[in-house]
């Protein structure tokens, strides 16, 4: 009888909370990011300049199906993509689909938000190739560089 509770509470559990874990695809791209709390510049250090060691990235959604990712390097350097698509996947992570304004090539990235610095765990290209995975950059294994928000 007691094993019968047990399941009958994580099911119910797992009713409850399966949908705050699952992934959220009735939001426009504007409100995922929005959400997500992504719009905004961040940096891994926000009082230091933009650079190649820290990169200072610009997110912002103009409506609901167009955004836009600004990279800036320094120097003149930046780097823009269209923001396509985006998806939340549970409350710490979001799935963004981005155009390379550029080359014309696509990538997906599964960023993810801890203690409110940004992550990405994910990087693959429309070919398939893998830039990121587990959160390591596979040209080298690095780490990504975690961001916080700058004000």
């Amino acid at each position: 009888m007691k094993k019968l509770i047990a399941t009958g509470l994580l099911i119910a559990v797992l009713a409850v909370a399966g949908p705050a874990f699952s992934v959220n695809n009735n939001l426009s791209l504007k409100e995922a990011m929005t959400r997500f709390g992504l719009i905004g510049e961040w940096a891994a250090q926000c009082g230091l300049p933009p650079s190649g060691n820290n990169a200072h990235t610009h997110w912002s959604a103009n409506s609901d199906t167009a955004g836009e990712l600004l990279t800036d390097f320094g120097g003149g350097q930046t780097m823009t993509y269209a923001a396509t698509s985006a998806e939340l996947h549970g409350a710490d992570q979001i799935r963004v689909d981005l155009f390379d304004n550029q080359d014309k090539s696509h990538l997906e990235l599964i960023i993810e938000k801890q203690a409110g610095r940004l992550r990405t765990l994910s990087s693959v290209q429309s070919d398939g190739r893998v830039l990121i995975q587990n959160g390591r950059f596979e040209s080298n294994g690095a780490d990504t560089v975690a961001q916080e928000r700058c004000q």
